[in-house]
């Protein structure tokens, strides 16, 4: 019932924060920099390799906000799950037709099928202190800018979640119009 009602009380705060959704261009490379030297500590401590993998012409018009969010909520999974003083995390971007993906990618223990079916949807922890709350708030947050997210296991035998945005013109004035998409977790790579 605790989680139910932490759910419910996240739901209502992210929904509440779209309902302004302040969408402008944002470069992926300088986005996913500063991101990654705001959770230095964290990766100094962890003894982990972080790279950025994208394009500096990349750029997608959404809700900083909201991207910050789904994308440090990845991150932190990922420092959480790679292995001490050999962790290598990889965050990468590409244009797919009108959208982008973005993707973080570990080389941790990687995803079960059976267990992590339903991550963006309800709350799923493997740790012993988690609320499991993080992945299902950020395909929320996901589900706001009008993309999806997807799990699968990366090519290192890792975790590799990508997230799928409509990519739009700087002159929109408004959120794209693109239908949600479902949230899945797969096996196979992408």
């Amino acid at each position: 019932i605790e989680e139910a009602r932490t759910i419910e009380n996240t739901s209502a705060e992210l929904l509440g924060r779209t309902e302004g959704c302040r969408y402008r261009d944002v470069s992926l490379r300088d986005f996913a920099e500063q991101l990654r030297r705001q959770i230095s500590p964290q990766i100094r401590q962890k003894q982990a390799h972080v790279s950025c993998d994208i394009d500096a012409r990349l750029a997608v018009y959404t809700d900083p906000f909201l991207l910050r969010l789904i994308l440090a909520n990845l991150l932190n999974n990922a420092l959480e799950a790679i292995p001490e003083s050999c962790g290598e995390i990889v965050i990468g971007a590409a244009q797919d037709g009108d959208f982008l993906r973005i993707t973080v990618g570990d080389n941790g223990p990687g995803l079960s099928w059976m267990r992590q079916r339903r991550w963006f949807s309800s709350p799923r922890s493997t740790k012993s202190t988690g609320r499991g709350l993080g992945l299902a708030v950020a395909g929320m947050a996901a589900a706001e800018l009008h993309g999806s997210m997807d799990a699968s296991s990366s090519p290192s035998g890792g975790a590799l979640f990508t997230l799928r945005l409509p990519r739009t013109a700087e002159t929109d004035s408004k959120p794209p119009t693109t239908p949600k998409s479902s949230q899945s977790i797969t096996d196979a790579p992408p």
